[in-house]
């Protein structure tokens, strides 16, 4: 298998395993710390499998998924729902303010 196409497809893979790992209750800084653990053992399973990364390394191998891994852990907190409702409700708040006066009637 490419390897582009492996790292890829383990990104996605750490974020379902870290939400798996936070439904039993991992939180803050030990979910990125569980997104490093499980990139890494991840990309060396691939190599050891003969799966990717043909001539390297193990340290270059668990270098790319530790990268992979923290990644793939501020991917996901960067797009969580929290961080989304939070944008959304700001963005609600500028329309609101625009379009309606104090007596919630439209403004035009």
């Amino acid at each position: 298998m490419n390897t582009a196409v492996l790292i890829l497809i383990s990104a996605a893979g750490v974020i379902a395993l870290v939400n798996l790992v936070k439904s039993f209750g991992v939180t803050g800084k030990w979910s990125a710390l569980a997104a490093l653990v499980i990139g890494i053992a991840l990309n060396l399973a691939a190599w050891k499998a003969g799966a990717a990364f043909a001539g390297a390394d193990w340290f270059t191998v668990a270098a790319t998924g530790a990268l992979v891994g923290l990644g793939a852990s501020g991917l996901y907190d960067t797009t969580s729902p929290t961080t989304m409702s939070y944008a959304a409700a700001e963005l609600d708040q500028v329309s609101f303010a625009e379009s309606y006066d104090e007596a919630n009637r439209p403004v035009r």
